[in-house]
C-alpha cells in the first residue's frame, strides 16, 4: 500500500484524534488506518470513536494501528509538503523529503465500521458544541450527558450533585429519541471539535447502542445508554409557561459567582436569591461577607 498525504493535513487530523482519544490508554495508545473509498484514519478512546478520511490510497486489507505517540512526534515542526506512507508485510514506513520513520507493526485487525443509524436532526456544529460544553462543564467522571427530543425541540442537559443544566435548540424533523453519554468522552467531543472549528451542518443519528455526530469531513460514534432518567422533569421546566423568567447578562452572572467564589474559602456556599426583578448573590464565612446584586 502506498499514499501521499499533505502534512498539513496529517498534523491536523493527528491532533483531532489524539484530542478525541484524550488521556485514555486505550489501545496502548494507536490510532488505526484502514481503506474505505480512500485512507480512512480512525481514532477511539474506548467509547467514542472517530473516522476521518485523509485522501487517497492503494486499497489494502483490515486496519494498520500506528502509536500516536511515534507519530505525533514525527510530525513536530514538520515544514514538508507531502507524507509519504508505505505499508508492506509487518513495515510501515513514513517518509518526508530528507527523513525516514520505520517500525515494525502488529498484523492488522478486521475494519472497525460505524453502526448503521437512524437520523434523528441536524444542527450546526457551533451549536452541536456549545450545546455539550456548556452542559457538562460542571460534570465529572460518572456523570452523563443526556439528549433528547420533543416535538421539534433538540434538548442537551445534565445533572450533577448541585446542578442541572439545559440547552434547549428548535429543529426541523426530528425523530423522537433520548440518549446518555459519559461525561468523559463529551469532553473529547468538545476538545476535537475545538481541533476542527468548520461550522458546517452535521446529522445527529441513533441506534441501539450508539449516538452518531456526521460532520461532512469526519463522522464520529459515541457509546451510551438509550434512557434519560428525569427526563419528564426536565421538558416540564423547559416547555412550561407556568415559570416567570429574569432576564440578565450573562458575563455580569457569571463575573459575580466566579468573585464570590474567589473571595470566600473553597467550601463556602453561594446563595443568589431573587427579589421581584432583583437578583441577589450573597457568600459569608466567619468575619467575611460578599454581597453583590443584579438590577
Amino acid at each position: 500500500m502506498n499514499a501521499s498525504i499533505p502534512t498539513s493535513s496529517l498534523i491536523h487530523w493527528i491532533r483531532f484524534s489524539n484530542k478525541i482519544m484524550g488521556s485514555s490508554e486505550y489501545s496502548l495508545g494507536n490510532v488505526f488506518l484502514s481503506y474505505k473509498d480512500g485512507l480512512v484514519l480512525r481514532a477511539t478512546d474506548g467509547c467514542l470513536t472517530s473516522w476521518i478520511r485523509l485522501g487517497k490510497s492503494e486499497p489494502f486489507q483490515g486496519e494498520i494501528p500506528l502509536p500516536l505517540k511515534i507519530i505525533r512526534g514525527f510530525l513536530t515542526g514538520e515544514k514538508s509538503l507531502y507524507i509519504d506512507l508505505k505499508f508492506q508485510g509487518d513495515m510501515v514506513e513514513l517518509q518526508n523529503g530528507n527523513e525516514t520513520l520505520r517500525m515494525k507493526i502488529s498484523q492488522p485487525e478486521p475494519r472497525q465500521r460505524m453502526l448503521p443509524y437512524r437520523q434523528v436532526s441536524t444542527l450546526q456544529q457551533r451549536e452541536i458544541r456549545s450545546g455539550i460544553d456548556f452542559v457538562t462543564a460542571h460534570q465529572e467522571e460518572g456523570d452523563f450527558l443526556r439528549i433528547s427530543t420533543s416535538s421539534d425541540t433538540l434538548l442537551f442537559w445534565g445533572q450533577s450533585h448541585t446542578i442541572t443544566t439545559v440547552c434547549s435548540y428548535k429543529v426541523d424533523n426530528t425523530l423522537k429519541m433520548c440518549f446518555s453519554i459519559p461525561y468523559a468522552s463529551c469532553r473529547h467531543i468538545v476538545k476535537a471539535l475545538e481541533i476542527h472549528n468548520i461550522n458546517e451542518k452535521m446529522i445527529l443519528g441513533i441506534s441501539k447502542e450508539k449516538l452518531s455526530l456526521i460532520h461532512p469531513d469526519f463522522a464520529m460514534e459515541v457509546c451510551g445508554e438509550p434512557q434519560c432518567p428525569g427526563i419528564q422533569e426536565v421538558r416540564k421546566a423547559v416547555i412550561s409557561e407556568a415559570y416567570e423568567t429574569l432576564s440578565f447578562s450573562a458575563r455580569e452572572f457569571s463575573n459575580y459567582v466566579s468573585r464570590a467564589a474567589s473571595v470566600t474559602p473553597r467550601d463556602t456556599t453561594i446563595s443568589i436569591v431573587r427579589r421581584g426583578k432583583i437578583l441577589r448573590f450573597y457568600s459569608s464565612k466567619g468575619s467575611l461577607q460578599y454581597t453583590a446584586q443584579i438590577d
